[in-house]
């Protein structure tokens, strides 16, 4: 399963951008996902709620743009108040 494996990769890159002494968590991340990539919606989606459990974005919800072509990228990330 390679969503797993890219969902642990989302998860790290968040939180390596997340600022030094951050208290807040992350309440959702938003990606653009490339109808030519072959990663399931719905499994990335469960895996990415595996991988940020006992880290910043725990509870963080994923939402996904489905665009055309080959393009993976975060483009939001909001956090908690």
């Amino acid at each position: 399963m390679h969503e797993f494996s890219i969902a642990r990769s989302i998860v790290e890159s968040v939180r390596q951008h997340l600022p030094a002494g951050e208290l807040r968590g992350v309440k959702s991340v938003k990606l653009r996902i490339g109808d030519r990539v072959g990663i399931a919606p719905e499994s990335l989606t469960f895996c990415f709620e595996l991988a940020g459990q006992g880290t910043a974005l725990d509870g963080a919800k994923l939402e996904i743009e489905p665009v055309p072509g080959n393009e993976l990228s975060v483009v939001e990330v909001d956090l908690e108040e």
